[in-house]
């Protein structure tokens, strides 16, 4: 929190709630649509509660994050990026009114958990062309978490970044594991 206004972002894709989450593609398993529901509770030096809640007053607008998956990866389109997006500076009169649905915030509850901080920073180890010519990093172990790189080109270019666990008997690299997931 800031003095003055204070503003509250989220990039929601499929993910759990209604992506594909298991081999088979199988989808909406717990709903047909992606939803964001949000209730901070806010305790004054006072001692005073508020909380807010997202209700009509809330916008929204089309992601650069275009999709994302658990098992079919993330498709992100920097064209579509809006600068300080998640700033009460940024001006949304291009933004849409979301839709609500009833819900009783009174049943809402946290789940405690440990804040997520980054661990550590891998660099790659190596830069390896396959015999098929495929360009790999190599970290020289399995990672789990999010990848940052720079890039230039033109506007349209595409980046494709995949992930796999080890190379096959030829050296390329090896996907047979990930089953139907398209990353």
């Amino acid at each position: 929190m800031k003095d003055g206004e204070n503003c509250i972002g989220a990039m929601v894709a499929s993910g759990w709630y209604n992506g594909s989450v298991s081999y088979g593609c199988f989808r909406n398993n717990y709903g047909k649509r992606a939803e964001f529901l949000c209730l901070i509770r806010l305790e004054y030096d006072d001692g005073t509660l508020e909380s807010i809640v997202t209700d009509k007053s809330w916008k929204w607008h089309a992601s650069p994050c275009v999709y994302a998956e658990l098992y079919n990866g993330e498709k992100y389109d920097a064209r579509l990026e809006i600068k300080n997006w998640c700033s009460s500076e940024t001006e949304n009169a291009n933004w849409k009114d979301v839709d609500t649905y009833p819900c009783n915030v009174d049943t809402l509850d946290y789940d405690y958990c440990l804040t997520v901080i980054k661990q550590e920073k891998f660099t790659v180890n190596e830069i390896l062309i396959a015999p098929n010519k495929a360009r790999y990093l190599d970290f020289r172990q399995n990672l789990a978490g999010k990848m940052h790189f720079k890039v230039s080109g033109s506007s349209g270019d595409r980046v494709i970044l995949k992930n796999c666990e080890t190379l096959d008997e030829l050296g390329n690299l090896y996907y047979d594991n990930l089953k139907e997931a398209k990353q």
